[in-house]
């Protein structure tokens, strides 16, 4: 690896789950078949329990909480704790969880370990996955990793409705790397419901594929919307971002924005309560095929002409990397 100047920087890391839109059985359920938000080996089968993460720093999400992990030349690790629980309506669940990929140099030079911790003390028990590498990281959690529910029994336990799992993911830049590049990752965790699953199939159906592997650019976005939470605004001079190719560079966002969607060839990709600033047609959110010029399975329903049903929207046509007001929804 070409040696660089070791400048800090921070790898936005969205440790997420399903959220309140996704599939929850015993509250509602909607079609979610093409969710490729995860490795490019992956994606998310129907039929999942909502799971709620609280940080070390305090932060908690239904849908995702963002992890700040700050490296420079001084300070090479750190780390972050977790606490997966479930809604008070939703029964045991066995916990599952996986990985995206981290798609640049930095994923041969940061080692990662995910490990159960007491959650009282604190104190680290065993680990879930580790690797030497991020790719060797990921490789583990491919296709779905069983998490136990209750590490301090013999066997795989499911998580109780009123109890809490915690976790603690830990990284290590290695003293050879030297450069800065941004990027990041997105862990996420799911759980199926104990009286109506063995624990023995993974909710990520693996299709092929793994970090680490060539994947090629995406398709060309071909529009960009931005939607709003309900009751809130948007307007084009809160706004500053940049499209380039399949990636979409998201530079400063009023905190109103609550969903962002780009369009790419026949498909939709979707990302609620979106963090980080990198949002790329080939990894996160939950993908959606078209038909015709509608999406079928989003909710709530999306099409072309209406990408932000129900709330203030803005919608740009992309076209060589240039972006046009189409659509300015409420915001006019």
């Amino acid at each position: 690896m070409d040696d660089r100047q070791v400048s800090r920087r921070q790898i936005l890391a969205g440790i997420g789950t399903v959220g309140a839109s996704g599939v929850t059985l015993g509250l509602g359920s909607s079609a979610l078949l093409n969710d490729d938000q995860l490795t490019p080996s992956n994606t998310l089968a129907a039929g999942v329990l909502d799971l709620q993460i609280e940080t070390e720093s305090g932060t908690h999400s239904r849908g995702s909480a963002m992890i700040d992990i700050d490296l420079s030349a001084d300070d090479r690790n750190g780390s972050e704790r977790l606490s997966l629980s479930l809604p008070a309506t939703s029964n045991p669940a066995y916990v599952w969880g996986t990985t995206s990929c981290l798609d640049d140099a930095l994923a041969s030079a940061l080692a990662v370990t995910l490990s159960y911790v007491d959650c009282d003390s604190g104190e680290p028990q065993t680990v879930v996955a580790s690797g030497d590498t991020f790719d060797e990281f990921a490789a583990a959690l491919a296709g779905g990793l069983a998490i136990d529910g209750d590490p301090r029994t013999t066997g795989r336990s499911c998580l109780g409705t009123d109890d809490r799992l915690c976790l603690e993911l830990s990284w290590t830049l290695a003293e050879t790397f030297s450069g800065e590049i941004a990027s990041g990752f997105a862990l996420e965790f799911v759980g199926q419901q104990c009286r109506s699953n063995d624990g023995r199939s993974s909710p990520f159906v693996s299709t092929g594929g793994s970090c680490g592997e060539s994947e090629g650019p995406g398709r060309d976005i071909s529009w960009v919307s931005f939607c709003a939470a309900e009751g809130e605004t948007l307007r084009s001079d809160g706004l500053d971002f940049e499209v380039d190719g399949d990636t979409l560079h998201l530079i400063d966002a009023p905190s109103s924005l609550e969903t962002v969607l780009l369009k790419y060839g026949t498909e939709l990709r979707v990302f609620e309560d979106p963090t980080g600033s990198i949002f790329r047609t080939t990894t996160g959110g939950r993908t959606y095929a078209h038909d015709g010029s509608t999406f079928p399975g989003t909710t709530p329903p999306r099409s072309t002409s209406t990408p932000c049903p129900g709330t203030c929207g803005l919608k740009y046509e992309i076209e060589d990397g240039e972006a046009t007001l189409d659509d300015k929804g409420c915001s006019s």
